[in-house]
């Protein structure tokens, strides 16, 4: 039989699941079972001191209380999409169960995702709240115990045998549960989706100019890149200056062959008393004039 519904909120931005709370927390050395989203404090319920650590969960409402197990807690309304670290594992669309038979009720016009870790983990309801499982069986991971309401972290290899106090214990796997996250929404909150989409997931930005510019390695197009383009353009500016000084140059020079003799003959005799004019000889020798180089063409 369904919960009673409990909307946590709505999550309509993104928010990333902490790294912290993925280390799974084990009861004893030799346990076959252990959770995430744990922490070590206060708890006179377990002898260890371990509870659910609600800021593994998305914010909520000030006003949902949790106690030392929050017992699946509730669901996330309006909300679209998965927390990062964690993708759909479960779905239901209205009065259809879908794949998985969720905690809490859902309405007619309600679509329900159940979000898990993006490592395996599916959507279980073991005869109690509902949550995400896995079974780890081969390879090294960190697990947590509590100690004095502190964490202990060590390392374990599976398969592995344990000695603790009293037993030798063969372990071949241990069960990890982890929060589920439950997002229910309706059609007409669509409208809100759009500020929780992640950035990383998108293809294109919108351009200045309002129309969508997609991001391309550049590989699959002909055309010339923006800065070989950009390049292009300083050289020609920079051909351009060179081919207007050297027709003003011809064109000076043009203009001090058509003047008279005697014109010549004037200027030349009052800036340089007693000096001779060879007319015929050649004009003066400028020295040739190479373009500056220290702006070379460079990628934009």
């Amino acid at each position: 039989m369904p919960s009673a519904r409990t909307n946590l909120g709505p999550l309509t931005t993104e928010w990333k699941y902490p790294d912290r709370c993925t280390v799974p927390v084990t009861d004893c050395s030799t346990c076959t079972n252990a959770w995430q989203g744990q922490t070590c404090g206060n708890n006179k319920d377990n002898t260890q001191g371990v509870l659910d650590d609600t800021d593994c969960w998305p914010p909520r409402k000030s006003s949902i209380a949790a106690g030392n197990a929050v017992n699946g807690w509730g669901f996330y309304s309006p909300a679209f999409e998965c927390p990062q670290g964690y993708e759909t594992a479960c779905t239901a669309t209205g009065p259809e169960t879908g794949n998985f038979n969720f905690q809490f009720s859902i309405q007619d016009d309600e679509r329900v995702i159940g979000c898990c870790p993006s490592s395996g983990y599916t959507c279980a309801q073991p005869g109690g709240p509902q949550t995400c499982t896995t079974i780890a069986s081969r390879g090294s991971l960190q697990v947590a115990s509590c100690s004095k309401q502190k964490t202990v972290l060590n390392w374990l290899t599976l398969p592995a045998t344990v000695t603790d106090e009293t037993s030798t214990v063969s372990l071949d796997g241990i069960t990890i549960f982890a929060p589920m996250i439950q997002l229910n929404y309706r059609e007409k909150d669509l409208s809100l989706s759009s500020g929780s989409t992640r950035s990383t997931t998108t293809v294109s930005v919108p351009a200045e100019t309002g129309t969508s510019e997609s991001f391309s390695d550049g590989s699959s197009s002909g055309g010339l890149s923006t800065g070989a383009k950009a390049g292009i353009g300083a050289g020609v500016g920079v051909v351009g200056l060179a081919i207007i000084g050297a027709a003003f140059y011809l064109w000076r020079r043009r203009k001090r062959a058509t003047l008279p003799a005697a014109e010549l003959e004037t200027k030349e005799d009052t800036k340089n008393a007693g000096s001779v004019l060879n007319y015929g000889s050649p004009p003066p020798q400028y020295p040739p004039v190479e373009l500056d180089a220290t702006n070379s063409r460079h990628e934009m």
